[in-house]
């Protein structure tokens, strides 16, 4: 089976891989070497589909669509006019690949390509992520995919009802992580990351405020990527204790040197939690520290975190943990274990496939062989 799958940047997170790894204009790269980076650099990797190693015949092209020196060093390797757009390219690429799925992570971003992709009139089966939890049970509704998916279950018992093909798909772990975190000197005690903004996150930026006055308690990291002017000025009284966001490497390095991550999800993440944080935090062997509520299956609280019901929890339970490491960092390291494997890249993938075992895409690949 051959996937197609697809993710949008970030805009602080080009110029920060470019800069670690002296990428410019100057330098002679081909996209291949390009791409192997962007993989080798670990952004989204968590989201990132992988076959296993014994299935030769099963391969992902991954894709940053919208990162233009990416993409257009491929047009180019593949003759393709300069004046191409972006949706072009990718287009192109589905072409090359003769892909069976097309994975698409941005379909939220960017809702027109689903249409020019149809009216290109590939064969193939087109699958649409959707971890943006705008309302609760109402979901962003793309009719044009054969599958929507997402890690917030009321989303996929909401499409269900529907009548539409739709399954839960959460992160996982990549192998690599095994050991990386192992000899860290965690000189952080309290990681909290992500974005924020007025729109999404009014809770979370009412805890980082809270937590950066305790900045002379605790050692403290904050890395945000704030989306609004609006943001700022919510801010400002600790904006200069706010560090700019960091993506890939750089932020599971951050993990690794923390003790605890503390996560906050969305506002409209009411009663299901899942982010992306969850499986960073304890794949980089932190302690997560999360709010209250139902987790998915495989991870429980207790075991592979703990959790706070309010703030005035949250300081206690920070000082107990921070008083008494060397017992919360041997349960950190017994959770990155069990995490590790209830959520392996071979559990992910085999969830994905078998979703779509019966789609357009099993009779792409059995006309192949």
């Amino acid at each position: 089976m051959k996937i197609y799958q697809c993710i949008h940047k970030y805009a602080p997170h080009i110029p920060q891989f470019e800069a670690r790894h002296g990428i410019s204009d100057e330098l002679n790269i081909s996209f291949s070497q390009l791409q192997s980076l962007i993989i080798q650099d670990g952004y989204a990797a968590v989201y990132r589909l992988e076959p296993p190693s014994d299935a030769a015949y099963n391969m992902v092209f991954f894709t940053i669509w919208d990162y233009e020196r990416l993409q257009r060093l491929w047009a180019k390797e593949h003759n393709l006019s300069v004046k191409c757009s972006l949706d072009d390219i990718r287009i192109a690429q589905i072409q090359w690949l003769n892909a069976d799925v097309v994975y698409d992570m941005s379909g939220y971003y960017h809702r027109e390509f689903i249409s020019k992709l149809k009216e290109a009139s590939i064969n193939c089966t087109t699958v649409l992520w959707n971890g943006i939890i705008e309302q609760q049970v109402k979901p962003l509704t793309l009719q044009d995919y054969d599958y929507h998916v997402s890690l917030y279950r009321p989303y996929i018992d909401a499409w269900q009802k529907q009548g539409m093909k739709a399954f839960e798909l959460q992160p996982s772990i990549p192998k690599c992580w095994e050991s990386q975190s192992d000899n860290m000197s965690r000189d952080v005690d309290i990681l909290m990351y992500g974005q924020t903004g007025i729109k999404f996150f009014n809770e979370r930026n009412k805890l980082i405020n809270q937590l950066l006055t305790f900045k002379l308690k605790y050692n403290i990291s904050v890395k945000l990527q704030i989306s609004d002017s609006h943001s700022v000025n919510y801010f400002y009284d600790h904006i200069m204790d706010i560090e700019p966001p960091v993506y890939g490497v750089e932020l599971y390095n951050a993990i690794r040197r923390s003790k605890i991550v503390i996560n906050k999800c969305t506002d409209n993440n009411f009663s299901f939690k899942s982010n992306m944080r969850v499986f960073e935090a304890i794949g980089n062997g932190a302690l997560l520290v999360t709010e209250k509520g139902a987790y998915p299956e495989g991870i429980k609280s207790g075991i592979d975190f703990l959790e706070y019901s309010s703030t005035e929890e949250l300081w206690d339970l920070i000082d107990n943990i921070l008083e008494d490491w060397d017992k919360w960092s041997a349960f950190a390291n017994k959770a990155k274990v069990r995490l590790m494997k209830n959520f392996s890249k071979k559990s992910q993938w085999a969830t994905f496939t078998s979703n779509i075992i019966n789609s357009k895409a099993l009779s792409n690949q059995l006309a192949k062989i």
